[in-house]
């Protein structure tokens, strides 16, 4: 493999979101039909969100200040056990005993929500080396996050591939700092330029240990 650094994304690119956000719904016995908002949980639904909790709340007319504070600590403290996409696990293990390539996480998002993802799915040893773009002040699209994961692993962006599934948050930025890209294009949009692309993320750890 070319690549000294391989840095992912989070939500839709190591799990998929969505069983988290249902296991929040079904956890905060807000709703009186849990099941018709869960239907409403889709790939489409998170990533057009702006918020996601009044968004989720708004779908059972929920919304207030109580419940929002409900849904916000549930999100940063909630204890359920998650799972990463097909042989996400196994590919994170085989990159830690290998130790000639380094392993990063670059995610936007309330830092608390996401740590508390990430122990959930028992894979935060896996990496090197952890970005929580919010505490620089900076949210992807911008370059700062990508930039500083360049700067913390000491590699040339050429020797780096950023994985994600966000074709502006994600693809487009880590190419603007001048890294090679990897879109799990989850909507199959091809509109995007990547040096790869896949439309499934089970088949995401296949495809990069193959390079």
């Amino acid at each position: 493999m070319k690549y000294q650094a391989i840095l992912f994304d989070l939500d839709f690119t190591i799990h998929d979101e969505c069983n988290y956000l249902k296991e929040i719904v079904v956890s905060s016995r807000i709703f009186d039909n849990p099941e018709k908002i869960l239907n409403h949980i889709t790939y489409r639904f998170r990533i057009d969100s702006k918020n996601i909790i009044n968004d989720i709340l708004s779908l059972d007319s929920q919304l207030n200040k109580k419940n929002k504070n409900h849904i916000f600590c549930l999100m940063k403290e909630i204890n359920i056990e998650l799972s990463c996409y097909n042989g996400i696990l196994e590919m994170l293990n085989k990159f830690r005993e290998k130790k000639n390539i380094k392993v990063g996480l670059v995610t936007n998002g309330v830092p608390e929500i996401q740590r508390n993802k990430l122990q959930c799915l028992g894979i935060e040893r896996h990496f090197d080396q952890i970005i929580f773009a919010k505490e620089l002040g900076s949210q992807k699209p911008e370059h700062l996050p990508f930039e500083e994961a360049i700067k913390q692993f000491k590699v040339d962006p050429k020797l780096a591939l950023f994985v994600g599934d966000h074709p502006i948050n994600d693809i487009q930025s880590a190419c603007d700092v001048g890294m090679d890209t990897m879109w799990i294009d989850h909507l199959d949009n091809n509109n995007m330029v990547s040096t790869y692309k896949i439309t499934d993320a089970n088949i995401l750890a296949d495809t990069i240990t193959n390079l």
